[in-house]
């Protein structure tokens, strides 16, 4: 396989949730979200079910379609109501109905692919407390809502294939709308710099190729099991802890990015490690490294701050000191980026996506959709503020994306030139 962009294999979505945030906003079947593109085509809102009034459908047609996986789930949310039980729970319960249907994928090397095919861990997840009581807490949810009608042995497993199995499912503009399980896409193993792109359409998972995959292809495809932008270290220590081994991929066998901040004498990058900089000899003051210090240990817990105001303030005191590079300031900007943008601070959000989007070049894969997301959005944003020239070069790089990803006939192409300047 020698084309970035070729399909590899499509996959279809055996058991599947919308999040709970996303709920009202997306298609419970054929898992569409139709104010996606509200700014180029009038829609319909999703209809709620009225019987359990907690999914929705797009339209009566889906309704039918889903009707199928949907019934024993209407039946119980509709005696419990108003409560509703947490997403993994009812991923879990959607599953085991399923199971009984036996249903199994075929894969592009011939290889039928069932439920049971599935990786495990059983052993490993049984030594976690933290998730051996998560799973108690939820079997005593399941058996408020379905009773006992499994043994809690098969729904164990049964969470244990969620875990170790189950994929996010992102809309077009790369936002979760919720978790699933594909028998497919199961079968691909991690690299943190993965050669395919996972296209989610509908009810079907593409994989498509980012670059020449030698045979026997389906052997070689490697997704990333860890999207977000975290240390060596980090990434390293997450997989061990979720998947249950160690990454040996280029990435992880190589130096991790070096915790710099900007050195005073020359404004070059000067190794926290090293306590000195590499460029002109000078070396960093204690005051320098004790602020550093402080900051790290506020960067690295961001996302549990409440208060927009003081990530916004660990941003802009990241900025006066600390490397453009260093993985923590990245941290800091993308949830800057993320809070700016739910705020309206468009200015704010520009300033944080120009710290995260050179290093997303060297993170990730140049056809990787994280990178067309960030540019896209970026793009977008510029030329609202007026930055036509710099917006068009964001547009021409996201774009060049896009043609390789999803097609030059996609709705997002008609999406992204309808805010080009």
């Amino acid at each position: 396989m020698d084309q970035p962009g070729e399909l590899v294999f499509s996959s279809k979505v055996y058991a599947h949730v919308v999040s709970s945030e996303a709920r009202a906003d997306v298609c419970d079947y054929c898992l569409s979200k139709p104010c996606l593109y509200e700014e180029i085509i009038p829609f319909n809102p999703p209809l709620r079910c009225s019987r359990c009034q907690v999914v929705y459908y797009c339209g009566t047609d889906c309704q039918k379609l889903g009707w199928k996986d949907h019934r024993m789930e209407c039946k119980y949310l509709k005696r419990i109501s108003p409560k509703i039980p947490p997403d993994t729970v009812r991923l879990l319960i959607r599953t085991l109905f399923k199971l009984k249907d036996e249903e199994t994928e075929q894969l592009p090397d011939g290889r039928k692919r069932s439920f049971d095919d599935l990786m495990t861990h059983e052993t490993e997840i049984l030594r976690s407390d933290k998730r051996r009581t998560a799973f108690q807490s939820f079997l005593k949810v399941i058996e408020m809502c379905i009773g006992e009608q499994f043994e809690s042995k098969l729904v164990f497993q049964v969470f244990c294939r969620i875990l170790i199995n189950s994929v996010e499912i992102n809309d077009d503009f790369q936002d979760s709308i919720g978790t699933g399980l594909y028998l497919g896409l199961s079968v691909l193993n991690h690299s943190c710099r993965p050669n395919v792109n996972v296209v989610f359409k509908n009810r079907v998972a593409e994989v498509r190729s980012m670059e020449s995959i030698p045979a026997p292809v389906l052997e070689n495809c490697r997704i990333s099991y860890v999207n977000t932008v975290v240390s060596e270290a980090d990434r390293r220590a997450l997989l061990t802890e979720q998947y249950y081994f160690t990454c040996t991929c280029q990435m992880c066998v190589g130096s991790d990015a070096e915790e710099n901040v900007i050195c005073d004498s020359c404004k070059a990058s000067a190794s926290v490690a090293n306590k000195s900089c590499g460029q002109c000899g000078s070396g960093i003051p204690d005051s320098v490294l004790d602020q550093y210090t402080k900051w790290k240990e506020q960067s690295n817990r961001v996302n549990e701050i409440q208060e927009d105001s003081r990530v916004y303030k660990l941003f802009c005191d990241g900025l006066k000191f600390v490397a453009r590079n260093n993985i923590f300031l990245i941290k800091v900007s993308e949830e800057t980026a993320a809070r700016a943008l739910t705020s309206g601070d468009i200015t704010l959000y520009v300033k944080a996506l120009e710290i995260v989007i050179p290093f997303h070049r060297s993170y990730f894969h140049r056809l990787s959709l994280a990178r067309w997301g960030s540019l896209a959005s970026l793009s977008k944003s510029l030329f609202n503020l007026g930055n036509v020239d710099e917006g068009r070069k964001a547009f021409n790089e996201a774009k060049s994306i896009l043609s390789v990803t999803y097609g030059d006939e996609h709705i997002l192409n008609a999406y992204m030139n309808s805010f080009c300047m």
